[in-house]
């Protein structure tokens, strides 16, 4: 009987903790703050490895096929990969960058990239939030993977702003973001899409749109 209580006392708890993390997000967001570093540090701190379930997933796999597919032939001097996670989509960056730097600002996941891309000449591996600054000075390539999502549409102003004075005229931004009834809450690709097809100096080199997933691809003019 006893048990039953502790137990039925500690599910309230944590459905209580649950409603108060979604309203605090939801205040958050509606004051054009997006996700905070501190929720991804705690996401990483429930598992141990493959935070995200990328390695296990046929579907991430693909995605990655895709992300890859999208861009084409070409190779880049030096790249920017923002929001790392554990280096899933890096070791596949790495093959088409003479330079890369992934970052991401989860310093558990900035750990396991690094240890995941040890051997890998020319990867550098940082911790920060892109909302504070870029980590490079000019790029041909500056990568967004289910990162975006997670910010709110000033920040997104803002990123894309900072984005613009870094990325090399010719150079490109690659956008790549899965959505789902589950993503409700966040930006979805469409009005990324569209914030960045409204900047006059980006270009649109090709977009795809799927049932879970949206590739964008705009060069700097």
């Amino acid at each position: 009987m006893i048990q039953q209580i502790i137990t039925s006392f500690i599910s309230t708890v944590h459905m209580i903790q649950r409603v108060v993390r979604s309203v605090r997000q939801r205040l958050q967001w509606l004051a054009g703050k997006g996700r905070s570093a501190e929720e991804f540090v705690q996401r990483y701190a429930q598992r141990e490895r493959d935070t995200w379930a990328y390695d296990e997933s046929k579907a991430h796999l693909r995605r990655r096929e895709m992300i890859m597919a999208a861009l084409g032939e070409r190779t880049f001097t030096s790249a920017v990969e923002v929001g790392c996670a554990e280096g899933f989509l890096t070791v596949a960056l790495a093959s088409r960058a003479a330079q890369l730097v992934a970052c991401d600002l989860a310093p558990e996941a900035v750990r396991r990239t690094r240890e995941r891309c040890a051997d890998m000449n020319g990867v550098t591996v940082v911790e920060t939030d892109i909302r504070k600054g870029f980590p490079c000075s000019r790029v041909d390539l500056l990568f967004f993977s289910d990162v975006l999502y997670y910010l709110s549409k000033k920040e997104i102003v803002a990123v894309l702003a900072a984005a613009q004075k870094h990325v090399v005229p010719g150079g490109w931004l690659l956008f790549a973001n899965e959505w789902s009834p589950a993503h409700r809450r966040l930006t979805s690709p469409d009005v990324v899409l569209r914030m960045i097809g409204e900047r006059a100096e980006w270009r649109q080199v090709s977009v795809e749109r799927g049932a879970w997933l949206t590739i964008g691809v705009f060069e700097r003019v």
